[in-house]
């Protein structure tokens, strides 16, 4: 844009002097009518052409030497506008240069931070899919855990149920039956069956426990009902032993 402005300031320059010089022009043609009108007037040849060669003389020098300083300063001023043309254009170049300068840092900065941030998303993608593994791992670990766990239990329970079975058998065999003693007074009284198919196991509190030959245990107290048998008229103790006694018959500690 500067140079444009010094390109148009030099032809409004140039426009000035050939103005100038159409002007100077104009001049001499009013001299030489002015000679013409000398010379149809009645005088002596030789004064009209001296004075009329005077006259175009004297102008052509002053407009000669009129034109030539005026020239000479729209020329030293085109120099100057055109000088100040070039140094507002070299000024504008530098600018540029900053200018470019500073895009190509700016676009090698968002290079660096586009490169930065794709390298950050790829190390939270492989932080995020470990992290996934690890918890898949736990995840197993802790149900393999919670297996064995649960086997564990089961395998103790049921050596603990083996173990309570021996101790009551060894305890029911152990232990003499007390036949009861007729008595005059009482007739042929029938004496209650024992029930085969349950195993008084542990009585505790008034409260008995009972297993059938399926290894089904069940707590059971006086009014309530065993299935298969009916209710359950008491729990007492008999002897050394305790026995629960129903309508149907007696279920005492057995051997198996």
């Amino acid at each position: 844009m500067a140079d444009k402005a010094g390109e148009t300031k030099s032809v409004g320059s140039a426009l000035k002097v050939r103005a100038f010089v159409s002007k100077g022009t104009s001049k001499v043609k009013a001299a030489y009518l002015r000679v013409r009108a000398l010379r149809a007037a009645p005088l002596d040849r030789k004064v009209l052409a001296a004075a009329a060669a005077g006259l175009l003389i004297g102008t052509a020098l002053g407009f000669a030497g009129a034109s030539r300083d005026h020239y000479r300063d729209e020329m030293q001023a085109l120099r100057g506008e055109i000088g100040a043309g070039r140094g507002e254009t070299a000024r504008i170049v530098a600018m540029l240069d900053r200018d470019r300068t500073t895009m190509a840092e700016i676009r090698e900065r968002l290079a660096t931070a586009s490169s930065e941030a794709e390298r950050r998303d790829a190390v939270s993608s492989d932080r995020s899919e470990r992290l996934n593994r690890d918890l898949a791992t736990l995840h197993e670990d802790l149900r393999a855990r919670s297996e064995a766990l649960g086997r564990e239990q089961a395998e103790r329970i049921a050596d603990l149920a083996r173990m309570l079975d021996r101790r009551f058998q060894e305890a029911a065999l152990s232990q003499p039956r007390v036949e009861p003693t007729r008595t005059g007074s009482i007739g042929g009284a029938a004496i209650p069956a024992t029930i085969e198919d349950w195993a008084l196991r542990e009585v505790l509190d008034g409260v008995a426990t009972i297993q059938d030959r399926k290894r089904r245990v069940i707590e059971v107290a006086r009014g309530d009902s065993v299935p298969g048998v009916g209710r359950v008229e008491s729990v007492e103790r008999r002897g050394r032993t305790w026995a629960v006694v129903t309508k149907q018959g007696v279920i005492a500690p057995q051997g198996w």
